[in-house]
């Protein structure tokens, strides 16, 4: 997809199985310019069950109450979350960063040239061995100027810079997660908006580990979300603060149904 944003998230049913994958697949890669050599390996989840007594968390609010608002039931999910935090041990803080489009527009500048370089040979060649969407993302690359490029390149370290120094007040951060509801797929196909803001591109842009796990549900039954994020390479503290929301709540056990009836079954 993009060389300098593409890196592996985990997906499990509980943080502790997250940390567990983890310790799998997090190490260093001669073959990719991306990866970092640590002088010792990490257990991730070792002082996962340490708790978050005394943590200062920094609560990121304007993301999704203006820059890019939640309805009502993400909000409330949201207070939920941080009440919670807060009989864990947590001092909350609210704190600002960039607004939402700032970093978006920086990630799409970086994004689309990469994504067309990468695979330029190949839709000259086979331009039928990509899907309309995909192909109109990778041509939109060609509009992108060397000079454009290069200057979101220094307003990512600026805006990375300034998420780094975050970390210096606080212990963690949060906010909302991705937020719905969740599209029908005949509406996804619909869409051509590639470069919209997402609540999470801030943190990818700025290369912190960044955690999204379940605080509740919509009325419809569908999931809410919190992100927690972390500073460059502190993937161990976000999978604790995670652990420790994780142990006082219930969220993470509910199932969804497999179907209406037993007349369904095949």
């Amino acid at each position: 997809n993009s060389y300098s944003f593409d890196h592996c998230g985990p997906l499990a049913r509980s943080v502790r199985d997250c940390a567990l994958v983890m310790n799998s697949v997090a190490a260093h890669d001669p073959d990719d310019a991306a990866s970092i050599a640590r002088p010792q390996e990490i257990d991730f989840t070792a002082g996962l069950d340490d708790g978050i007594e005394g943590w200062r968390v920094g609560h990121i609010a304007h993301l999704y109450e203006r820059d890019l608002p939640a309805n009502d039931e993400v909000r409330a999910g949201m207070r939920g979350a941080l009440a919670t935090l807060e009989r864990l041990g947590a001092r909350i803080e609210e704190v600002s960063i960039a607004p939402l489009h700032q970093y978006a527009t920086c990630k799409a500048t970086i994004q689309h040239p990469e994504i067309r370089e990468e695979y330029e040979g190949i839709l000259a060649r086979s331009p039928s061995a990509f899907g309309e969407k995909l192909r109109a993302r990778m041509l939109i690359g060609r509009d992108i100027s060397a000079d454009d490029y290069l200057r979101a390149q220094r307003e990512r370290r600026h805006l990375t810079r300034a998420m780094h120094e975050l970390f210096s007040r606080f212990d963690l951060l949060v906010t909302a997660g991705p937020y719905g509801p969740a599209p029908l797929i005949s509406e996804v196909a619909a869409s051509w908006s590639f470069d919209g803001p997402e609540v999470t591109v801030p943190f990818s842009l700025t290369s912190v580990p960044a955690l999204s796990l379940c605080i509740g549900f919509t009325r419809s039954g569908l999931p809410l979300a919190m992100q927690m994020i972390g500073p460059h390479l502190g993937d161990g503290r976000v999978l604790r603060a995670a652990q420790s929301y994780q142990a006082a709540t219930s969220w993470h056990e509910r199932h969804p149904p497999m179907c209406r009836s037993e007349a369904a079954m095949v």
